[in-house]
């Protein structure tokens, strides 16, 4: 069997060679079945996977390859390109300081592991690896690129400039670097080099991820008109077509179609935030005695969303509710954080920590409505949701739209105009996949509130009440971005 097995390998890596991808994979599968623990042949059929974008697939053969051999780097390394791919980011991470472990010489590793401590956050560090990556290859372009996506994120804008001007030096066809560059011009409302460098990204790359809106809503804030009944067609045409085409935010000014910001949303959130299962599920609490509110948003200072809640947080009703604040913003020591602050029974600052520990931490206080104050705006934490903080999860006030997403539950939304009317507060209990609207009447109160309603926390209620105004909790969602995110630069395969 054995040298059955070697004439399969050497006929499977000559098809590899030549670019027959089929014809590798029919022959690296029949090693596999005649010989499941050939970690060649395992690594080898990862690679032709990856190479025709089926990451889902190769990830079981990645992983038992990495079990049976413990000494490869370049295992580990590809199973980080798998794990990245799939939005694993922990999991990517873990690979990738595997590898290193192994082999600490190769910039794309420490390449990739930067980029991945851009999507978790980590920008300090993204530029450590950044840093040792183009120490050993200086004309890393991708590695130059990601560095200027952590400076951005940073604002440190001049510095992000010259990273991409140097990635753009050694490689002027990559588009992710105009990309980032035009981000950073955005950033600064330079938008008419914003608008000419999201143009050159999408000229080399058509089909750049959540791109194509950015570059319309850039052209609005310049009134440049030019052609623009042609790409709104081609925007609403892609957006059914479900192509990775815009950020929701930017859909909810370029057109007027709820479906279509629906589906926008929907397609953004999946390929961005997909749900995690890596905390379990959320074991509810009955012990306490009053609901506990979580309210999370980057916007805890002298910002419009604070203005906007500062009062609504100061009429909850304590005798039914807890209130708990988790800030990822900058601590501005204003006067608006001071009184913020000091509304909440308890108050965190979790700017520093990832999102997973952001939602852990939640879990571990026992929060059952978690109120995301950003949605789909600048600056948001949605993978945090994505995580699981609490039984309930709604999306409010930060968001003007739909985040399409199937772990935000509750969208609170004004169906009735502003005015006089009886009190009365609207409880929206999930049902399987319906809500229940009672009224009763509420305590007077000048803003609308989510507060306690006096029903059990069994009954897992989000309650919104108001004197003046009815306030239904409706079945949508919301979501969030900034602009049309870069996305990282100069991910490639690796072979045994």
């Amino acid at each position: 069997m054995t040298n059955n097995v070697q004439q399969l390998f050497n006929v499977a890596l000559s098809a590899l060679n030549n670019r027959d991808l089929q014809g590798a994979e029919r022959e690296f599968r029949r090693i596999v079945g005649l010989a499941p623990t050939h970690v060649p042949a395992l690594n080898l059929l990862t690679v032709v996977l990856m190479s025709q974008g089926r990451f889902r697939e190769a990830e079981p053969l990645i992983e038992k390859a990495v079990a049976l051999n413990q000494g490869s780097d370049v295992s580990f390394y590809n199973y980080g390109l798998i794990a990245k791919k799939l939005n694993k980011q922990h999991l990517a991470y873990e690979q990738f300081t595997n590898a290193l472990r192994l082999n600490a010489n190769v910039a794309d590793t420490w390449n990739n592991r930067g980029a991945v401590c851009n999507e978790l956050n980590r920008y300090e560090a993204a530029l450590d690896d950044f840093e040792k990556a183009i120490a050993l290859n200086r004309d890393h372009a991708e590695a130059h690129t990601n560095r200027g996506k952590s400076l951005s994120a940073l604002d440190r804008h001049d510095e992000a400039l010259a990273a991409y001007d140097k990635a753009l030096s050694i490689r002027p066809d990559l588009a992710e670097a105009w990309l980032g560059r035009g981000n950073v011009f955005s950033d600064l409302k330079r938008y008419d080099e914003a608008v000419a460098d999201y143009g050159k990204a999408l000229s080399i790359k058509p089909d750049s991820e959540f791109l194509y809106g950015t570059y319309l809503h850039t052209k609005m804030k310049i009134c440049d008109w030019s052609g623009f009944a042609e790409e709104i067609a081609r925007y609403k045409a892609g957006i059914a077509e479900r192509k990775k085409i815009t950020p929701p935010f930017v859909a909810l000014g370029l057109i007027d179609a709820p479906a279509l910001h629906l589906l926008a949303a929907g397609i953004y959130g999946e390929a961005k935030y997909p749900r995690s299962a890596a905390l379990g599920e959320i074991v509810t609490s009955t012990q306490n005695e009053k609901i506990r509110v979580g309210y999370f948003s980057g916007d805890f200072h002298n910002h419009a969303t604070a203005h906007l809640m500062a009062e609504l947080f100061e009429v909850h009703d304590r005798n039914r509710v807890e209130i708990y604040g988790f800030s990822f913003g900058p601590n501005t020591q204003d006067e608006m954080r001071e009184r913020v602050s000091v509304a909440f029974d308890k108050f965190f600052d979790v700017a520093e920590m990832g999102d997973r520990e952001i939602a852990r931490l939640s879990r571990d206080q026992e929060i059952d409505i978690a109120v995301d104050l950003k949605g789909y705006t600048q600056d948001a934490r949605t993978a945090v949701f994505a995580e699981g903080c609490a039984p309930i999860q709604v999306s409010y006030i930060g968001y003007p739209g739909t985040m399409g997403l199937d772990y935000i539950d509750y969208t609170p939304s004004g169906r009735y105009p502003a005015g006089p009317s009886p009190g009365r507060i609207w409880i929206c209990r999930k049902r399987a996949s319906s809500i229940a609207a009672l009224t009763t009447t509420t305590r007077s109160c000048r803003r609308c509130s989510i507060a306690g309603c006096g029903f059990s926390r069994r009954s897992r209620a989000a309650c919104c009440g108001c004197s003046r105004t009815t306030r239904p909790l409706s079945r949508t969602c919301a979501r969030r971005p900034r602009r049309g995110a870069s996305p990282d630069a100069g991910w490639s395969l690796r072979r045994t």
